[in-house]
């Protein structure tokens, strides 16, 4: 049996045990033996074995640092070539080199933080050739710093750094890039935010306007009247230069403008159009419907023109997205004033027909563009408001089983009156 069970210390110690005494008390001995014997090696094969040499493990998920950001100098080349290109890809590609909860949410507000970030850096004397002068892929630091510049960058580097700092006044920027948790290196939040980042681009049009810089090509209207405007047109009220007033009450009259004229000829068209075929008696909605489409140009035009201003960062983070939000918002008035007016419209001209399967469609269709409508509103307001909606879909994508479930006569009701609606089993006068 101990043979069996492999356990050659205990055979050892039995045979030994066997030749050493005598026979006349052999069978107790060998009675104890045997019962210690199976209690270790019952005990001995439980104990487990002893850890061999742990191997590395090769299939590991090892994470993988894009190569854009792989350090300091391939994010800082990455980000000026992705803003060099300046389409929405080069746009969406020079957002990645920053922390990603410090870009504003809105697309518009983003790009002009962006931009502003950029050329304060470009004005600082970096570029794709001064980028070198930083670590490249083997550095393993935290950080490193491009402003204020220490003493191991360029010359050129170092002055525009000591002029900036002289006259933004003590504004306390600096602009890093930082190692992250995935090992790549990002602008953090510090560096873009916006009230000092309008500090440093006054001081930086101030340098340029003293210094008599004159691009050679004007990038847009903000920036000639800085380098070129009267110094009173300069002079700030509030928190806008004057010119910017000035312009904001120009763009606020055309946009009145607008509206007024899209609405008188939307006005004179619809009414001589609709006349023409359906003959309508109700006024009141082909003005209402004018109306709204004259709002729709108004925002439109708000939005759109309030870009060429180039209001403060702090401010236009806020003017920017209320405007869209009205623009989204008078879409909506407008089209469901629309919406009513065309129902109105053919529900007039269903009237006159023989038939009476269009005295239901045309209900049950001007409520589905109504409710389209809104879930069209909704989806373009919720980003507005810094909502996201991916977990509320994601929402109702799961409990939309148990709705079909709770719902279950209602919905049969829905499509059992499309089924009759379609077969017309009967009509809307029937008895």
């Amino acid at each position: 049996s101990l043979r069996r069970r492999g356990h050659p210390k205990t055979q050892d110690l039995l045979t030994m045990s066997l030749t050493q005494t005598s026979r006349r008390g052999s069978a107790k001995i060998v009675a104890a033996i045997l019962f210690i014997a199976a209690f270790a090696t019952d005990h001995a094969s439980a104990i487990p074995p002893m850890p061999a040499s742990a191997a590395p493990k090769t299939d590991q998920a090892i994470p993988q640092v894009p190569p854009t950001l792989a350090s300091p100098q391939i994010t800082l080349t990455t980000f000026l070539e992705s803003m060099a290109k300046g389409d929405t890809t080069g746009l969406a590609a020079a957002a990645t080199c920053f922390d990603s909860k410090s870009l504003p949410t809105d697309t518009t507000v983003r790009n002009r933080v962006m931009r502003d970030f950029a050329n304060a850096i470009r004005w600082l004397g970096w570029d794709i050739t001064t980028a070198k002068e930083l670590p490249a892929g083997s550095f393993k630091g935290d950080q490193v710093q491009l402003f204020p510049a220490s003493s191991k960058f360029s010359p050129q580097i170092q002055a525009k750094s000591s002029q900036l700092l002289a006259e933004s006044r003590g504004d306390e920027w600096k602009v890093e890039l930082v190692r992250s948790d995935d090992a790549t290196y990002r602008f953090p939040m510090a560096a873009i935010t916006a009230s000092t980042l309008d500090g440093i681009t006054d001081a930086i049009t101030r340098m340029r306007r003293a210094a008599g810089d004159q691009p050679g090509t004007v990038r847009d209207l903000a920036e000639w009247m800085n380098l070129n405007a009267p110094e009173w047109m300069l002079g700030r009220v509030v928190f806008l230069t004057v010119w910017q007033w000035i312009g904001l009450a120009a763009i606020v009259f055309i946009g009145f403008v607008a509206d007024l004229l899209v609405r008188l000829f939307m006005g004179r068209v619809l009414r001589s159009v609709l006349k023409r075929y359906y003959k309508p008696t109700d006024a009141h909605l082909i003005r209402r419907s004018a109306r709204g489409v004259g709002v729709v140009v108004a925002t439109l035009t708000w939005l759109t023109l309030l870009t060429f201003l180039e209001l403060p960062l702090a401010g236009f983070s806020i003017i920017q997205p209320a405007a869209k939000f009205a623009f989204v918002l008078a879409i909506l008035i407008a089209g469901w004033r629309l919406i009513d007016l065309f129902a109105d419209l053919i529900g007039q001209h269903a009237s006159r027909s023989e038939t009476r399967i269009d005295d239901v469609i045309v209900p049950m269709a001007r409520k589905t563009a109504k409710a389209l409508l809104v879930i069209f509103g909704l989806l373009n307001l919720a980003p507005i408001l810094g909502l996201d909606l991916g977990p509320l879909l994601a929402a109702i994508g799961i409990g939309s089983f148990g709705l079909a479930f709770a719902f279950k006569n209602s919905l049969e009701n829905v499509f059992g009156s499309v089924t009759v609606i379609l077969d017309r089993p009967f009509l809307v006068g029937d008895w």
